[in-house]
């Protein structure tokens, strides 16, 4: 029973190679060629019959094999040592890429035969998988991002470190060579709501280039070994690109969490991978049309970053704290949240807000605006009394209010009613409810993580 499980891996194994080899030759053979997706699968597909021929020994399929072993291994020997302009050339794809129709008429092996005839199906299967992959690595590309560095309210010194790795290089690649390179590997980190996510939004918007916005949700399968083909696809798409890429991946501890011994072997498979392509973003130099800069920046952001994997840790040349907004953000932000709508406040009830919310983080403040901007509205149903405005409209009053008209909300047609400015005492009442969601034990940790790690980023 066992021996018979063993071979119905074996000849699994052979499908699955004479399919990835089947979606090698399909590949070359496109008119505009992927090069690093034709490298990749050359080397996968390499990997697979070097791994066969040490577990088979039958000596009729060992002919086969070697005949697809060499081929691959000149496919893979021609990509390395020629340009893509070269392999371009359609004789050099029919030199190289025999058709896979050959191996099998060269042995009458019963299994080798099944093999092959159950690759068409195979090889459907994983053109798919590899279409469903190249979707949804494009669904991740920002385009017309109309966020910039003005929008985000303070951090300056994070918005000066990522001028300085993407922006400049971008403009100025003449700037960056020999040995003054970009930072190329950037953590963001901090509590959450504090403008990771949009300090990222906003190189998009501050860079013509392709931008990748990955979750770690966007890299993970429920296919054994799709989530290491999805990431490496991820950065051979990216480098793909004639212009500087840059990628941003969020929540990144979800997928770089320290390892230990319990874990899964798919879970160490993805880090593994993830490693390998951090890696190869330090190790890889663009092309002729980028003059000397790298091809691929990564920017990442995380809420915990002392939860993260010390391998991973290390590779990130710059780690930016991204911390809760001072009194000066915080009324900024509270004003720019308030912008559209017309308002009483004073510059001294500015200041008060500024001192009131201590602790309280952007996305926080975003939601007391919110909250404060809904408290005209409610007034609206116990509103008494309405003052006609100059555009022929009814906006709600107090009664001592001059002109004041005493009538109920039903008694206006719904298109004339108008709700009053915002007032000092919304906020006042908002503030009751509303609280910051960041502890200071919380607060402390990121502080010593700083301490250890990192940089500053206000």
């Amino acid at each position: 029973m066992a021996g018979s499980r063993s071979e119905v891996d074996l000849v699994l194994s052979y499908e699955k190679t004479l399919a990835m080899y089947e979606l090698l030759r399909r590949e070359a053979s496109k008119s505009s060629t992927n090069f690093p997706l034709l490298r990749s699968l050359s080397d996968e597909c390499l990997a697979r019959v070097k791994y066969i021929g040490e577990i088979d020994v039958d000596s009729t399929r060992a002919t086969v094999l070697e005949i697809l072993k060499k081929s691959i291994q000149h496919v893979n020997d021609c990509l390395n040592n020629n340009s893509e302009e070269s392999w371009q050339n359609e004789d050099s794809k029919q030199k190289y890429l025999p058709n896979s129709m050959d191996f099998d008429q060269q042995t009458d092996s019963e299994s080798t035969h099944k093999s092959y005839s159950y690759s068409n199906e195979q090889s459907n299967t994983s053109d798919g998988q590899l279409n469903t992959r190249m979707r949804a690595v494009e669904d991740t590309i920002i385009r017309n991002c109309n966020v910039t560095f003005d929008d985000v309210v303070g951090l300056v010194e994070a918005k000066r470190t990522l001028h300085e790795a993407i922006v400049m290089p971008t403009r100025f690649p003449q700037l960056f060579t020999g040995n003054r390179k970009p930072w190329r590997r950037i953590l963001l980190y901090g509590p959450p709501g504090t403008g990771k996510s949009r300090l990222a939004m906003a190189v998009a918007g501050q860079i013509k280039t392709s931008f990748y916005s990955v979750s770690s949700s966007d890299m993970l399968s429920c296919w054994f070994g799709e989530s290491e083909k999805l990431i490496r696809d991820l950065f051979a798409h990216s480098r793909s690109r004639k212009e500087t890429a840059v990628i941003f991946m969020d929540e990144i501890d979800g997928l770089c969490r320290r390892r230990n011994s319990t874990e899964q072997e798919a879970t160490r498979r993805i880090k593994t991978e993830l490693l390998l392509q951090m890696d190869n973003i330090a190790q890889t130099h663009a092309g002729p049309n980028k003059e000397n800069n790298e091809d691929v920046i990564i920017i990442c952001a995380t809420n915990s970053p002392w939860e993260i994997d010390p391998a991973f840790l290390r590779r990130f040349q710059k780690r930016i704290y991204i911390p809760l907004p001072d009194k000066s953000c915080r009324r900024s932000i509270l004003e720019l949240h308030c912008n559209k709508t017309e308002c009483e406040l004073t510059e001294a009830e500015w200041e008060i807000l500024g001192e009131n919310t201590e602790g309280f983080s952007g996305s926080d403040l975003a939601n007391l605006a919110n909250a404060a901007l809904f408290e005209p509205i409610r007034d609206l149903e116990s509103a008494t009394h309405f003052v006609e405005t100059t555009d022929k409209k009814y906006r709600h009053c107090s009664v001592e209010e001059k002109n004041a008209i005493k009538c109920a909300l039903s008694e206006i047609p719904s298109f004339l009613v108008l709700a009053r400015k915002l007032e000092f005492k919304d906020f006042e009442r908002c503030l009751v409810t509303n609280k910051a969601t960041i502890s200071r034990d919380d607060m402390e940790n990121f502080e010593r993580f700083t301490a250890k790690f990192g940089q500053l980023g206000r």
